[in-house]
Order: structure tokens, then C-alpha cells, then sequence
């Protein structure tokens, strides 16, 4: 027989007093992500556009040698290392981005690898929530949008590439 909505209510406020009392002990497990940290440079490498983006990335943070930031430079080679430093925190974005669209396939995968509906236990829908909440996280923007004033002629394509990630994102 159905239970009534003064019923459930009455039985969640026991529920609650008896955890408060410490007579019940709810069991929240740590979700297992250890699935999240392998295979993102396979990943990388199976399309052309993401394996562009990581060499152009890497090849543009490693271009600014940590002698540049050094005081006591002129006016001229401190708009210099302003740019490279812009095209860093751009690459950085890029490299974010990236990132979350790896965990964020990884972890839809691992949700319709999930058991049938009706052979699902309070485990198994425990772990489909905490995974659903993990993935919507990847999809909200972390970053704040900043103004840039003056880009480096790299910045363009990083700027179309970024883009491009956005739109694969959505």
C-alpha cells in the first residue's frame, strides 16, 4: 500500500533525528575516479584538431624562458613578455577546455555503461548521481572572461581554436 505524504514526511524526520542522535549513519562513499586519470593523450591523438591544440600549446608555454621575468627591462621587451605571457593564460584556457571535454566523455561513457533500469541498486544510483553532478561541473565555465587588450598574431588562431572547442563543448 502507497504511503501517504504525512506518512513519508513523518518517517524522513525520524530518519533525520535518528542520524542527528547518531543511531543511523548514512554511508556516503567517495566516488571512484580513478577512471578519469589514463588514456587523455590517446584521446588527444585520435582527432587532429585536439592534437594540434596540445603541440601548439605546449610549444607556446615552453617559449618563455623564466629569465624574462626579470627586472630591470626596458619598456619595449616588457610588451613583449606581456604578450607571451597573454598567449599563455590563453593556452592555459585552451588547455582547461581540453581537459573537461576529456573528463566529460569519460564520464558519459561511464553512465550508459551503467546497469539497466530495473537492475539498478541504491549503490549503482548513488554513483550515477555523483557522476551526473561531476559532468555538469565540467560544463560550467570556471574561468573569468578577462579583456585583452592587445593580442599576439598567435592569439588569433588560438582565439579560432578555442572557439572551435566551445562549439564541440555545446
Amino acid at each position: 500500500m502507497a504511503l501517504t505524504n504525512a506518512e513519508k514526511q513523518k518517517r524522513w524526520r525520524e530518519r533525520q533525528k535518528a542520524i542527528k542522535a547518531g543511531l543511523l549513519e548514512i554511508e556516503k562513499k567517495p566516488l571512484d575516479t580513478s577512471f578519469l586519470q589514463h588514456g587523455f593523450f590517446e584521446w588527444v591523438a585520435e582527432d587532429e584538431d585536439r592534437s594540434g591544440a596540445l603541440e601548439y600549446a605546449l610549444e607556446v608555454m615552453s617559449s618563455l624562458p623564466p629569465e624574462t621575468l626579470k627586472p630591470g627591462k626596458n619598456g619595449q621587451e616588457m610588451i613583449a613578455i606581456a604578450s607571451a605571457i597573454t598567449s599563455c593564460l590563453e593556452v592555459s584556457r585552451i588547455l582547461a577546455q581540453l581537459i573537461a571535454l576529456f573528463k566529460q566523455e569519460k564520464i558519459m561513457a561511464r553512465l550508459q555503461a551503467s546497469p539497466e533500469v530495473g537492475s539498478r541498486d541504491a549503490k549503482d544510483i548513488a554513483e550515477m548521481t555523483q557522476l551526473m553532478t561531476l559532468y555538469q561541473g565540467y560544463g560550467k565555465k570556471s574561468r573569468h572572461e578577462y579583456q585583452t587588450f592587445v593580442l599576439p598574431e598567435e592569439a588569433a588562431a588560438l582565439m579560432a581554436l578555442a572557439q572551435s572547442l566551445d562549439d564541440d563543448q555545446s
